[in-house]
């Protein structure tokens, strides 16, 4: 009985930390691209609460208690601009003194003077900025595990520079550089290739009718045949001016979690409709 009980106090003994039980990082996001983007890094080592789920638009969404009680004891929150956040961030901090919020996307707002488009993640060359901040953040809560951090976060850079070549060569082909679509999302990605997002609302708030009208004429001389809708966003608005145009309509999701996948296809449909 003694050797059993001892061998067995050996074997705990001699297994390894990185074996034993870890509590995982909680992190917290607002959209599930962020979610996409910290399990990517962080993997096993974090437990990640998203806000929003698929179909939920960040203009209007609003969480309710239950889900707000789910940060109590959240160490870490990323802030990505959306609308919804700001009702609630200051009350979270004040119920979880252990919080630290990080704000993703105010210098790449500044940087690239989009101050009226908040959607920072839609552009590749962004969210490689977004995940040089997310591994820097997990490293320093959790040192331990820097190198796995580090390992995973070169992994995803490499995806995200091969997606912005391939993206870049997709667009690359093209009679104008002109797109429409119903929701201002997709600024940062159309700076980043040189191209102009004509939207036909902007934070919730539609074009006044002599803005349509001037969409519509520039619709009419680059010869655009194409309105793309945002998922979260149906628009009577946009039917009216696609049948005013004989525009097909596409509808895209920005705030799809499979990022890489997502963006790519999201391009392909960008790139048919400019050539």
């Amino acid at each position: 009985m003694f050797n059993s009980h001892y061998h067995f106090l050996l074997i705990i003994f001699l297994i390894p930390v990185s074996l034993m039980a870890y509590e995982p990082i909680r992190v917290g996001v607002s959209i599930p691209p962020q979610q996409y983007l910290v399990e990517r890094i962080g993997t096993e080592y974090v437990e990640v609460q998203v806000m929003m789920k698929p179909g939920d638009s960040p203009e209007i969404f609003d969480p309710s208690l239950r889900l707000l009680s789910k940060l109590n004891k959240t160490q870490l929150y990323f802030r990505i601009g959306v609308a919804f956040e700001n009702k609630w961030i200051r009350s979270i901090e004040e119920n979880n003194k252990q919080l630290k919020v990080i704000d993703c996307c105010e210098n790449i707002i500044e940087t690239n003077s989009l101050s009226l488009d908040n959607h920072v993640w839609t552009s590749a060359r962004n969210l490689q900025r977004l995940a040089t901040l997310v591994k820097d953040e997990l490293i320093r809560i959790d040192p331990d595990h820097s190198l796995h951090y580090e390992q995973n976060y070169a992994i995803l850079i490499i995806d995200l520079k091969q997606l912005d070549n391939e993206i870049t060569v997709l667009l690359n082909d093209r009679r104008t550089d002109y797109f429409i679509i119903s929701h201002a999302a997709f600024g940062h990605f159309a700076k980043d290739y040189g191209l102009v997002q004509m939207a036909l609302e902007n934070e919730g708030k539609q074009l006044g009718a002599q803005s349509l009208v001037n969409i519509i004429r520039h619709a009419r001389q680059e010869k655009i045949s194409t309105l793309f809708v945002q998922k979260q966003h149906p628009s009577t608005t946009a039917l009216a001016f696609a049948s005013e145009i004989g525009a097909e309509i596409i509808e895209v999701d920005p705030l799809h979690r499979d990022y890489l996948s997502n963006l790519r296809n999201i391009t392909k449909l960008i790139a048919g409709a400019i050539r």
